[in-house]
């Protein structure tokens, strides 16, 4: 069979294991043919289920009563592929090791592997959102090493030192090339808050600019997300991904730069959405 797949149909060799743990499945539950016509279950997380069905039955070394498996199957359904190995795991038998590892793979590379909380992975895909703009989809190594930076640059009292002499020279070539009066006018700006009434003093109706405490409020008051909802499903976005200031009435179609007027968008709607308005 698994020749059959590759060789003659062409699959790649997993594309071909999951298909044909997958028929193994189904002549265990028929049930799973009718939930695979209705979209409640894929082909991926099929392949976790037999998977685990056959970790569970060598560990314990006894059949896996069929109950359980049309349990677990009711379980699995509309779940992503993420959301189904957790779930899995809530019924593993077997212990899941968490002891951390590194080696080196070449002369510069190490690999390292080590098991994420729920707590890290949600502030690691928090940042990953927060540097999306620059870097939209970086390899691990390449994320840690961001970060790593950025924590140098915050906590290593050398890079610290040279950092802050440099902002210092900025500001001092500031205050030469600018006029006396609008140097102190500056120094005499309030401070940015995130109240809804320091965002409107700030606001210009009828200027496409938007003042960091504009931006603030209209941070705070969405709660760091998108907020769109979607007008057949209802689901609401919640996106951080590269999250964008945008105007719910175009400012081009004559939109006002209000606060009420403001959004936080993710960049995959941003574009929708601007299709939409523009064509």
């Amino acid at each position: 069979m698994f020749d059959f797949c590759t060789k003659e149909l062409g699959y790649s060799e997993g594309a071909a294991h999951r298909r044909i743990s997958c028929m193994h499945l189904i002549v265990q539950l028929p049930e799973i043919e009718e939930k695979i016509k209705e979209n409640k279950v894929n082909l991926s997380t099929l392949s976790q289920l037999s998977s685990h069905i056959r970790r569970e039955e060598k560990f314990n070394n006894t059949k896996f009563p069929k109950e359980d498996k049309l349990r677990l199957l009711a379980q699995i359904e509309n779940k992503s592929q993420e959301q189904c190995q957790r779930e899995l795991l809530k019924h593993a038998s077997q212990g899941i090791m968490t002891l951390d590892r590194q080696r080196p793979i070449s002369e510069d590379l190490t690999e390292i592997k080590f098991a994420a909380t729920r707590e890290l992975m949600n502030k690691l895909n928090q940042l990953k959102a927060l540097l999306a703009h620059k870097n939209p989809n970086p390899q691990c190594g390449e994320f840690l090493e961001i970060l790593a930076d950025i924590g140098l640059k915050k906590l290593d009292p050398r890079q610290r030192e040279s950092s802050q002499s440099k902002e210092v020279s900025v500001a001092e070539k500031a205050k030469i090339t600018k006029p006396a009066n609008v140097a102190k006018a500056a120094e005499n700006q309030p401070m940015p808050d995130s109240t809804a009434a320091a965002a409107k003093r700030r606001v210009n109706p009828n200027s496409r600019y938007i003042s960091q405490e504009v931006k603030k409020y209209v941070w705070n008051r969405d709660q760091g997300r998108y907020q769109f909802v979607d007008s057949e499903t209802k689901k609401k976005c919640e996106s951080q991904f590269a999250l964008q200031i945008d105007h719910v009435h175009p400012y081009s179609l004559g939109g006002p730069t209000t606060v009420e007027n403001l959004r936080l968008l993710c960049r995959a709607h941003n574009g929708f959405l601007a299709e939409e308005a523009f064509g």
